[in-house]
């Protein structure tokens, strides 16, 4: 699964410390760093950057701060609407693009003799 995230655009560590907090909910820094097999410095700043992106939600202000995972089909889900609109984005862009050009100063290989 952590290739399936990155290929979405979670790092490795971002990938494994989400999945941690999927199969351990409510967990501390500390948990998930043993549980993800990271570093615990890693697993904050990790855990800052998925805060940011809405992947993760801080649960306790005290101390340890504890964390659970938003779930999957919202997090997806807001990623699979992010490429389908920048892909819908292109798509028009691309077409501009290509009207714009003239057919007639391209070659083709069938029109090219030697």
């Amino acid at each position: 699964m952590i290739e399936r995230l990155t290929a979405l655009g979670f790092t490795t560590q971002e990938a494994r410390v989400y999945l941690a907090l999927l199969e351990h909910p409510s967990a501390t820094g500390y948990e998930l760093a043993k549980h993800a097999g990271l570093q615990r410095a890693n697993v904050y700043q990790v855990l800052a950057v998925l805060t940011d992106r809405n992947v993760v939600e801080q649960t306790s202000a005290g101390s340890p701060a504890r964390f659970v995972a938003q779930p999957p089909a919202e997090v997806l889900g807001r990623i699979k609407r992010r490429t389908a609109e920048q892909a819908d984005g292109l798509i028009a862009d691309l077409a501009i693009l290509g009207a714009r050009q003239d057919p007639a100063g391209f070659f083709s290989s069938a029109a090219v003799t030697r």
